[in-house]
This record gives C-alpha cells, structure tokens and sequence, in this order.
C-alpha cells in the first residue's frame, strides 16, 4: 500500500509534503495537525490557495486521520522556493474555543450523551457513545460562559466517561478499552526506540478519602429504605451530617507520604473506602508513562494505529514486558520517513471514579476496586 499523505479542501487534493505531523490523545477533545508543503501543485502552475477557516480532510493512504479546519497559514518565500505552513485542528475545537448560545442554562433529567448531543449540535459535530449513558443528572446547570467542551468534561468526569475526537471529528464518550491492536512492539523488529517516564510525585504511602452520609437515610434490615427497618431513623440524631473515611495504601512508596481529601458527593464508608483504593491505583498507574517510535502508519494488520487499544510492549533495557494501553498517537512525516510516536500507559490509570451508590449502608469497600491495586500499574521491576 502506498501511503499517500493527502489533504483534501473544497473537493481539490493537496500532495507534495515535505513535513507532516498529526496528533491526536485522550486527554484532549482536538486533535491537531502542522504540515509544510511547496506552494505550488506539482506539475501546476498556479499557487495553492489554502486559506483559513477551510474546512479539511486528512488522509494517509486513503484512510482518514482527521477532520477539521485550518486554523494557521504561514506562507514563507525567498530567492529560490515558496513554502506554506498549515496548522489546524479536528472539527471539535469549536467545542474548546467556544461557548454555545442556548435557550437554557439548565438540564434536567438528561444522561451525559444527551447533554452532550445538546451541546453539540449548533457545532454541527456526531457524538458517538461508547460507554454506558449513566444515571441521569438531576439538575445540572451551565454557566452562560463555561465552553461546551468545559461542561462535557467535567460531567464526564463525574459519570467515569473519556471524552476525545476520532477520525472522522466526533466526540467520542468512551471508558478504557478492552480492544487489542494487532502485533506487538519489540524492539529491535519494528520498534525503533522507546523511553519510559516513571514519575512518583504523585504517589503516596497513604491515601484518606473523606466523605459524609447522613444519620438514618440507609441503614436498613431488609433492604427498602423504609422507617420501619432504619436502625438510625429512630435515633434522636436522624439525619445529621456524620463524616466518614476509607483508607488505601500504596506499599511501594517507601516513606511516610500521606494524603487526605474530599471524595466528591455524599456517601457512605463502602463509598469513601472505594474512592481511596481508587486513588492509590490510578496514582500508581499514571507515574509509569511510555514514548514509543514505530516504523510507518500502520500495525501489522494494515490498519492505522488508533488509541484506546491495548498493545504488547517489550524491551529489555527498560525492563518492560506489558500490556499497555495507547492513550496518544502522532503520526509524522520528515526526514526519518513515515513514523508513529505511541504514549502508553496502564490501561489501570483511565479507570472510572467510583460513583456514589444508589443506596447507602454499613460494611466495608465493595466492587472490583480492591482487587486492583494489588496488580494495577505495577512497575517493572
């Protein structure tokens, strides 16, 4: 397959790069892209005529990599050539840089999909969904200056939601993904150099997570929250606020290093208790971050790296012999050739913040969360 860099504007294809670079992550809403390119088409006369705000489509050999718009033309002449640069990013930057004209500042009773949708549409940008919709909120309310992007993540965040483009300039509503890409990446066959980050600042010996319920609300015998079988709703002191703590430890960090914070929204100690083992294992996961330079565009099926897929990484000299999970891609073209820089990372640090329970009551943590610091971005070792 020839792998054909090719920009398209307004139905005419621009080729003849000399420098190519487009990048896309998990943690930004827009993917951007910078190329410099020759003013003149090859084999034509007349100048290209690549102007901002266009609207673009970038291809590498056929397949797209992204949709979006100009945003930087830098046009560059001397004695000899004529050289434009073009920067630009995905179609959702106008959910970053902008604040939607809405009829309300309220939603009420929608899921985050639906309130995305909501945000999206005068942008005229898909939102695709590939997490559960959640709960309802109750009410949310949109400052009149909050950009959508700004409301999107932050009730994704309190919903354990991703939020990222794609190819094609949607939103994507995703969690971390159980999706293999195909191969692996060894060095010395196609990966061609690798450096780890391991970062501890931010990891702690102990980790209290506060939160509070309140007295008499969910303490029951059989389960239906009724007065009759409250143990608390009795009690004189029914329905004051009581402060409730769960405790996490990380038995890799060394010293003495704790930490103490607020668990967002009121719970219970299951709650607080899963909300710390929560911290302690995505700390421990995010210090372990991964470069990795490939050869060419594409895996060993054909198909353009993506993010959000799991992918086996081996080498030696940096002892690592994991499973990551691609949380950005930069695809360049220069003078090394066609290139792909991955960020890895354990799947473990893009795990879901526990969400407050539906029901509150006595015991200890509950769910899966125990279970993943034991093996949770673990470092090698």
């Amino acid at each position: 397959m020839t792998d054909a860099v090719e920009l398209l504007i307004g139905g005419s294809i621009y080729a003849g790069w000399t420098e190519f670079r487009v990048t896309r992550s998990m943690d930004r809403a827009a993917g951007d892209f910078d190329l410099t390119v020759s003013e003149r088409w090859p084999g034509r006369t007349e100048a290209w005529r690549i102007l901002p705000f266009a609207e673009t489509e970038i291809r590498l050999g056929g397949d797209p990599v992204l949709k979006g718009y100009v945003d930087v033309v830098e046009p560059e002449t001397d004695a000899k050539t004529h050289r434009v640069r073009i920067r630009g990013r995905s179609r959702t930057c106008d959910l970053v840089d902008c604040t939607p004209e809405l009829r309300g500042t309220e939603f009420r009773g929608s899921t985050l999909p639906a309130i995305a949708r909501a945000l999206a549409q005068p942008f005229g940008i898909d939102v695709v969904t590939e997490a559960p919709d959640g709960a309802p909120f109750g009410v949310e309310a949109k400052e009149k200056t909050d950009t959508a992007w700004a409301t999107i993540e932050r009730l994704g965040r309190l919903r354990g939601v991703i939020c990222h483009d794609d190819e094609q300039g949607r939103l994507v509503l995703t969690r971390a993904g159980e999706r293999r890409a195909a191969g692996s990446l060894e060095l010395g066959r196609n990966l061609l150099a690798a450096s780890a980050r391991i970062d501890v600042s931010k990891r702690f010996s102990r980790y209290v997570s506060m939160t509070q319920r309140q007295t008499g609300a969910a303490v029951s015998r059989d389960g239906d929250g009724d007065a009759e079988d409250s143990e608390e709703a009795e009690q004189p002191n029914a329905g004051v606020q009581v402060s409730v703590t769960g405790v996490a430890t990380d038995p890799d960090v060394p010293r003495y290093r704790p930490k103490i914070f607020r668990a967002e929204g009121a719970g219970d100690t299951a709650f607080a208790q899963q909300r710390a083992v929560w911290a302690a294992a995505t700390a421990r996961a995010k210090s372990l971050q991964v470069d990795a330079t490939v050869q060419g565009w594409r895996k060993a099926d054909g198909a353009l790296w993506r993010l959000n897929e799991l992918v086996k990484i081996q080498a030696d000299w940096l002892r690592l012999d994991h499973d990551l999970l691609v949380i950005g891609t930069e695809f360049t073209l220069g003078q090394g050739g066609r290139r792909t820089k991955l960020v890895l990372t354990p799947k473990e640090a893009l795990l879901p913040e526990p969400l407050k329970p539906a029901r509150t009551g006595r015991g200890g943590a509950r769910g899966s969360y125990n279970d993943i610091i034991a093996n949770s971005g673990r470092l090698p070792s």
